[in-house]
C-alpha cells in the first residue's frame, strides 16, 4: 500500500495537487465569510408592524500563496451578496443572493481557467416563525422558533459542522437550558469533501443534530452536541465505493476563570461511523476517531487592551491513510479508520491551513489595539487590531498523511508557522483586513522552502 501511494503521488500532476489545495482554502475562506455575515446580520426580532429592510455586502479581495510544489497561486475575488428581510408580527422571510467572480493569474483556476463565476445563487433563503411570541406571554420561561429553508448552522467551535444546508431548524430555551436542533441536506451542485469520487462536483449528504447548553452556572456555559451525517451520493463505480457515514458526539465548556479578563474554551469530540477503504466495495470499515480543543485567553485592562492566548488542538490520525479527505489513497482495507474528519472549519494558520486530522497543533498569539484612544473624524480607530499567531504542527501518526498533499509519510515533524494580521472596522459600513503568514516546513517535507501567504480584503456593507 505504501509503495502504491508513493507511485501515485509521483504520477499525480502538480496542477491536480495544487487545485486540491486551492479547493480546501476556498472552503475555509467561505466558512470565514459565513461567520462574519452571521455577526453582521440579525435575525428574528419581532415587529408588530410591517418591516422591510434590504442591503448588500461587497467584498473585494486579493489572495496569494505558495503551495508545497513551489507554485505561486494568486487570485482576485469580488464577492457580492444582496439581501432582503421582511417581517410582520411573528413571521420573517429572509433571502440573500451570492455572486462571486474570481480571476486567477497564470491560468491557476479550475480546469486551467483564468476567470471563474460562482452564482448567482441563493446563499441563504428561509422562513422563520417565532413560535414563542405566537403561543406564549411576554413573561414566559421558555422560547421557541422554527426556521425552514436554506440556512447557516454551526456546532460548537465549528470543527465538526460549519456551513449552509436546506432543511429545518428548531431553536429555543427551557429556563436555563438553550437548544439549537437542525436537519439539513447539503446544497446541490456544491463540491464534495471527497475530491476523488466521480460525483465530487455535486455532494449529496444529510446532516441531523444540534447543541444543548446550560446557562445556570455563573461565568461558565457547558454544552453537549451531536451530529449524524449520511452520504447519499450515487457514484456508479463498480470497483470502488465512496460512502462515508459518520456520527459525532461532543461536549465542551467555555467561560471566565478566577481573573477578570481570563477566559477559556474546551471542546472534545468522539467520531464513529463507517467509511470505505481504498479499492474496497461491499462492507466498509469502522471509523474510530477523536478530536480535542482547548484554549486560554487573557485581556489586560490597560491602554491598547493587549490580548495573549495559547491553545492546543488534536485530531487523531490513521497510520495507513495517505489522503485525509479522499477515498482514493485513503484507509487500508481490513483496518479501522482512525483519522478524524469533520465537515467544518477552525483557524489553523493562513499558509499551511491544514484540516485538524492526524495533527497535534500548539498555538500561541497576541493582539492589541494600538490606536484605540485616537479620535479623527468618524474613523473608528478603537476597532483597529493588529496581532500575530505562532503554530507548531506535528503528526499524530508519523506514517499517515495530513490534508496538505505535499507532506511525506515517513516523518511526523510538519513544521511551524508565523502569521500576522491587521483588522480594522474603519467605519460602521466599511472594514479592511490584511494578513500574511509564513510556513516553515519540517522534516516531513522534501522541499524545506518557506511557503508565504498574503491577502488583503475590504468589506462594504449597506
Amino acid at each position: 500500500m505504501r509503495l502504491l501511494a508513493a507511485v501515485a503521488l509521483l504520477l499525480a500532476p502538480a496542477t491536480a495537487l495544487a487545485q486540491q489545495d486551492e479547493e480546501t482554502r476556498r472552503r475555509q475562506q467561505e466558512a470565514e465569510k459565513l461567520r462574519d455575515l452571521e455577526k453582521r446580520e440579525f435575525f428574528g426580532e419581532p415587529s408588530r408592524e410591517f418591516y422591510l429592510d434590504y442591503g448588500a455586502w461587497l467584498r473585494p479581495g486579493w489572495f496569494s500563496f505558495r503551495d508545497g510544489g513551489g507554485r505561486d497561486v494568486s487570485r482576485f475575488d469580488f464577492d457580492v451578496r444582496l439581501w432582503g428581510d421582511v417581517r410582520y408580527d411573528v413571521h420573517q422571510f429572509y433571502a440573500r443572493l451570492r455572486t462571486v467572480y474570481s480571476h486567477y493569474a497564470n491560468e491557476d483556476g479550475p480546469e486551467g481557467r483564468d476567470d471563474v463565476w460562482d452564482g448567482p445563487a441563493g446563499d441563504v433563503v428561509f422562513y422563520q416563525l417565532l413560535l414563542g411570541e405566537w403561543l406564549g406571554d411576554p413573561e414566559r420561561w421558555w422560547d421557541l422558533s422554527l426556521r425552514a429553508g436554506r440556512q447557516y448552522e454551526r456546532l460548537g467551535s465549528g470543527l465538526v459542522y460549519n456551513g449552509v444546508g436546506d432543511g429545518l431548524a428548531l431553536r429555543g430555551r427551557l429556563g436555563p437550558v438553550e437548544f439549537d436542533l437542525f436537519g439539513l441536506r447539503s446544497v446541490p451542485q456544491e463540491d464534495d469533501l471527497d475530491a476523488s469520487r466521480p460525483t465530487a462536483d455535486d455532494q449529496n449528504r444529510y446532516f441531523a443534530g444540534g447543541t444543548v447548553s446550560l446557562r445556570a452556572i455563573a461565568d461558565h456555559t457547558p454544552f453537549l452536541a451531536v451530529l449524524v451525517e449520511r452520504d447519499r451520493a450515487d457514484d456508479g463505480d463498480e470497483f470502488q465505493e465512496y460512502d462515508f457515514d459518520a456520527e459525532y458526539y461532543g461536549a465542551g465548556i467555555h467561560g471566565q476563570l478566577f481573573l477578570d479578563g481570563l477566559t477559556y474554551e474546551v471542546e472534545g469530540w468522539i467520531q464513529r461511523g463507517s467509511r470505505f477503504a481504498f479499492l474496497q466495495t461491499g462492507t466498509p470499515e469502522d471509523v474510530r476517531a477523536y478530536a480535542f480543543l482547548a484554549s486560554l485567553e487573557y485581556v489586560f485592562d490597560i491602554p491598547t487592551h493587549p490580548r495573549v492566548r495559547i491553545g492546543y488542538m488534536l485530531g487523531t490520525g490513521d497510520p495507513d491513510r495517505f489522503r485525509i479527505t479522499n477515498t482514493a489513497l485513503g484507509n487500508t482495507a481490513g483496518t479501522d479508520d482512525e483519522a478524524f474528519l469533520g465537515f467544518g472549519y477552525i483557524p489553523t494558520g493562513y499558509s499551511l491551513a491544514p484540516l485538524l486530522s492526524n495533527l497535534r497543533i500548539f498555538r500561541a498569539g497576541a493582539s492589541w489595539r494600538p490606536l484605540e484612544d485616537v479620535e479623527l473624524w468618524e474613523l473608528q480607530f478603537d476597532q483597529l487590531e493588529v496581532g500575530l499567531d505562532f503554530y507548531h504542527y506535528r503528526k499524530d501518526h508519523a506514517g499517515g498523511g495530513i490534508s496538505d498533499p505535499y507532506a511525506g509519510f515517513d516523518d511526523g515533524r510538519i513544521g511551524y508557522e508565523v502569521d500576522f494580521y491587521l483588522h480594522w472596522g474603519v467605519l460602521s459600513d466599511l472594514s479592511v483586513s490584511a494578513r500574511m503568514g509564513f510556513f516553515f516546513p519540517g522534516a516531513a517535507y522534501e522541499d524545506d522552502g518557506v511557503r508565504p501567504f498574503y491577502s488583503f480584503s475590504a468589506v462594504f456593507s449597506f
